[in-house]
């Protein structure tokens, strides 16, 4: 899951742009179960 989510944080990263903790952390939290 972790790998999921390093390539939406690679691809946010190269279109230069930033998900906001509030949006990623729901993300990281449902990738975890």
């Amino acid at each position: 899951m972790k790998k999921i989510l390093a390539a939406i944080i690679n691809s946010i990263e190269k279109n230069g742009k930033y998900i906001p903790y509030d949006i990623a952390e729901p993300i990281m939290t449902n990738s975890q179960k």
